[in-house]
């Protein structure tokens, strides 16, 4: 369950998911004020920090898709009919919305036969279906 704590960040700038290894708070208030991100430089990764005010953190649910995929909070997954859901974080807990009824289920094991086919940032499109 150690993966329950990795997160991902989305660059609203450049539209791009880059895997967290860090973050970094202020002592006194526990603010958030920098992230140290893997990012990929020529065929290989450095490790940069950055300011957070452009990213969006993503939190893991702790959870694999059928494929064994990490699922993070933002991810779209697909069942085996077809129906797409949204993965989010609410009061401590992970919920799952099935996209064309828009109700909140809470996610467990139960959906982890379904599959991660994009995220809300990257491929919003995919709520539309």
């Amino acid at each position: 369950m150690n993966d329950r704590f990795k997160f991902r960040a989305y660059n609203t700038e450049s539209k791009r998911i880059y895997d967290v290894r860090e973050l970094g708070f202020m002592r006194d208030t526990l603010e958030l004020v920098d992230i140290c991100l893997e990012k990929p430089n020529n065929d290989a990764y450095g490790i940069e920090i950055e300011s957070v005010e452009e990213y969006i953190l993503m939190q893991c649910t702790g959870l694999k898709d059928k494929n064994g995929k990490l699922i993070f909070e933002g991810d779209i997954l697909q069942d085996g009919v077809g129906n797409t859901f949204e993965i989010a974080f609410i009061k401590y807990c992970n919920y799952i919305r099935e996209t064309k009824r828009h109700y909140w289920l809470k996610f467990d094991e139960r959906h982890t036969s379904y599959e991660i086919i994009g995220n809300i940032y990257e491929n919003p499109e995919l709520l539309e279906t």
